[in-house]
């Protein structure tokens, strides 16, 4: 199976620099760099990616030492950029479904799914179900037929249904899922 290998760059608002992950895409998912209790390894600079690599003995989840070795690959690739700042800031920004716009959407939509990654890599159960909420699916719907899918009977169907929608919900959940994230990713220090 072939792997690609690349840097994903986060930044939350409660750390004062931003810190790095090593991701990998293949033909069937995307999945992250992981240690003990799948956590998600991350480094505090480019810098110490490569000393990890390089010092490395052991195997790492889902990746071995002769797969890592060649990191230039890792390097060559577009590094990935994800603002959970940004995110939180959209979200409250936000009062209503219909307030979001079509960057605000996106800027959610690709935060959710990163973390959602993660969450289908470590088969946590609990956060796989808080993202089944009816908030969470009428929301992700509501943007991608509002703002990039073709709209059709679906849409119909949701607009139906948006009364119900409740916007704090839907913050309290998505703030809880990356809470989740954040708290699983643990500094590798080199």
């Amino acid at each position: 199976m072939k792997y690609d290998f690349y840097i994903v760059e986060l930044c939350f608002s409660a750390t004062l620099s931003n810190i790095f992950v090593i991701g990998v895409e293949n033909e069937d998912e995307d999945i992250f760099l992981v240690g003990e209790e799948s956590h998600i390894m991350a480094f505090c600079s480019l810098e110490n990616i490569v000393n990890f690599i390089n010092n490395r003995n052991t195997e790492t989840f889902p990746f071995n030492k002769n797969k890592l070795v060649d990191y230039k690959q890792l390097f060559s690739n577009e590094r990935a950029y994800y603002s959970f700042t940004e995110i939180e800031e959209v979200l409250l920004r936000n009062v209503k479904i219909d307030n979001i716009g079509k960057d605000d959407a996106g800027i959610l939509i690709v935060g959710y799914n990163l973390i959602s990654d993660y969450f289908y890599q470590t088969k946590n159960e609990e956060c796989l179900l808080l993202r089944k909420n009816i908030n969470m699916d009428m929301f992700f719907d509501y943007c991608y037929y509002k703002y990039f899918w073709k709209q059709g009977e679906e849409w119909l169907e949701l607009e139906k249904k948006l009364s119900s929608f409740d916007y704090s919900e839907f913050v309290r959940i998505f703030k809880e899922l990356i809470s989740v994230f954040e708290k699983s990713i643990k500094i590798v220090r080199v």
